[in-house]
């Protein structure tokens, strides 16, 4: 007979997530130490494997029952859309979106992309990543902080042919350029570039994340923060990419990405390029006007009414954003 899996809260998700990545944690630590103890003839083969298959199985049947429960809860009706969006994204699974979803909660809770980014612990306090501080009040969700590290590693892990594996791979190439000049005395270059274009890549990521989900709520979608060092000419491109991206016709669309924007091709002031792969230009460029379309057509078929239609084609775009 077919077990029936009720639906979960977001809290209860979210507690379902964070048990399912510690199981999965002890199980690999169980084997490791299990396999050093072998190693080290302090146990036989035999009585090795046979405690490995004995935590191993238990704590795996768990694992597959708290997938069972993950999976049931981004199955729900008012997730369909976002859910389907985050399956297109490769290295985004079930446990990572049922984590977001169970994490964020209401998308309209956040007015702008950066109190979605300070919520998940990306935000750059005083040029530098956010980090718990004793005796002071912490800003960010340290749930969906080790869960974009997480996102950030899948991403990594997905190989050349996934578009956010493209993106940290420019923004890596990137900081290496400028490392030197912003860290002179570092003592581990790789680890720091390293860190700084998984940061980066999350946060775009999070920022489309933000854009499409609002477009499926039928919210306003609000331009980043604008710093003071923007000059001139880059306010008069976004507002001419924001004109144009109001029209239906797809063409005009991607017209107005190439001239306009690239997602990972406006890095800050101080670390701007005279030069930059075309490839992964063309990439962004492709990715920026088949994200729009696709929130087109998928707000289109989850909301019919002639209301949500209109508020679809509110005059907003997918925003060029500051990425620190």
């Amino acid at each position: 007979m077919t077990q029936i899996v009720e639906a979960a809260t977001p809290e209860l998700a979210r507690l379902y997530v964070s048990t399912y990545y510690s199981l999965q944690k002890e199980r690999i630590q169980t084997g490791s130490r299990i396999g050093a103890l072998v190693r080290a003839n302090r146990v036989s083969m035999s009585q090795g494997r046979e405690l490995h298959d004995f935590v191993d199985s238990r704590l795996l049947s768990a694992e597959k029952e708290l997938s069972a429960k993950i999976r049931a809860f981004i199955k729900q009706e008012q997730y369909r859309g976002i859910v389907e969006w985050m399956r297109k994204q490769k290295g985004i699974g079930p446990i990572l979106a049922a984590g977001l979803i169970a994490g964020i909660r209401e998308i309209s809770r956040f007015d702008n992309v950066s109190k979605l980014w300070r919520y998940c612990g990306q935000a750059v306090v005083n040029g530098k990543a956010e980090r718990r501080s004793k005796g002071d009040k912490i800003h960010y969700n340290p749930f969906l902080k080790t869960l974009c590290w997480k996102i950030s590693s899948s991403f990594v892990r997905v190989g050349q042919g996934g578009i956010w594996r493209q993106q940290y791979e420019y923004f890596k190439a990137e900081e290496a350029k400028v490392h030197t000049q912003k860290c002179p005395n570092c003592k581990s270059p790789k680890g720091h570039i390293d860190n700084r274009a998984r940061r980066k890549t999350v946060k775009l990521f999070l920022s489309y994340l933000w854009e499409y989900w609002r477009r499926l709520e039928g919210l306003p979608v609000r331009p980043p923060y604008s710093h003071s060092s923007h000059t001139r000419s880059e306010t008069q491109a976004r507002s001419a990419s924001h004109c144009q991206l109001e029209t239906h016709d797809s063409n005009a669309s991607q017209e107005a990405r190439e001239t306009h924007g690239r997602p990972a091709s406006h890095p800050k002031p101080e670390t701007q390029t005279s030069c930059a792969s075309q490839r992964i230009d063309e990439t962004h460029t492709k990715f920026a006007s088949h994200e729009l379309r696709e929130a087109r057509r998928s707000t289109a078929s989850h909301r019919g009414t002639e209301a949500h239609n209109s508020s679809l084609h509110h005059p907003s775009t997918i925003q060029v954003f500051e990425l620190n």
